[in-house]
């Protein structure tokens, strides 16, 4: 009698031991699976650049621009829709440098701007950017750093007189970034004077249509702000 309760109780403790090793894998599993990931560090998180004005002198330093406004953007999924939404707003410094702590990873958008200022045209194979830049910070790339140029634009302006030296008005004036990419145009007035609109520091070809007067190659430097053909 001993004997028959000694072995049910050990048949019993052996049946019993699965179902407990069972419930702990399962409530393992439970666990595992209801972890919420950690979210990551932000703290360390930068986007940093700077704006400068390019120095006419050749081999002499960019001096930076103070009070550009800097606007970052982060691109949210609101109802499944891709958005940009601006989370942050700075100013440069003296030195015209800037620092943004994003909250998250991710890529954002960074845009400048700055009154009686005008990013340089990027001409076809150059290095050069205009107003927006598009960072993007990883678990590997945590920091950004940007560089931005600005130009105070500068003009020219021009007369076309004939072989008398009279003035020839309503000619069409063709005005060709160097090298060639972005046209724009003028119209002689009734003293055969035309003004360029503002443009960035670089060269220009001027050319005057219709009739096949020539051309001039000029120099638009902003600080002149003139230059005359």
């Amino acid at each position: 009698m001993h004997m028959i309760r000694s072995t049910s109780r050990s048949a019993a403790a052996r049946l019993a031991m699965p179902l407990v090793l069972a419930l702990c894998a399962v409530w393992s599993c439970n666990l595992s699976f209801g972890q919420v990931p950690e979210p990551e560090a932000a703290d360390n998180l930068q986007i940093r650049g700077t704006v400068e004005e390019p120095n006419p002198v050749a081999g002499a330093a960019n001096a930076g621009i103070s009070g550009v406004q800097v606007k970052l953007t982060e691109f949210q999924l609101i109802n499944n829709v891709v958005t940009p939404v601006v989370i942050a707003t700075a100013f440069t410094d003296n030195q015209g440098t800037f620092l943004f702590r994003p909250p998250r990873l991710g890529r954002f958008m960074v845009e400048i701007q700055k009154d009686g200022y005008a990013a340089p045209t990027p001409l076809p194979q150059s290095d050069e950017v205009g107003r927006t830049q598009y960072p993007e910070l990883t678990r590997t790339e945590r920091t950004a750093q940007l560089r931005f140029t600005l130009t105070r634009p500068g003009e020219f302006s021009g007369r076309v007189l004939d072989e008398d030296g009279k003035p020839v008005a309503n000619l069409r004036v063709e005005i060709q970034t160097q090298p060639l990419s972005l046209g724009i145009t003028a119209t002689t007035n009734a003293d055969g004077y035309f003004t360029s609109p503002k443009l960035s520091p670089g060269r220009y070809l001027v050319q005057i249509r219709p009739k096949a007067v020539g051309a001039a190659l000029v120099r638009c430097d902003s600080l002149r702000g003139h230059a005359r053909v």
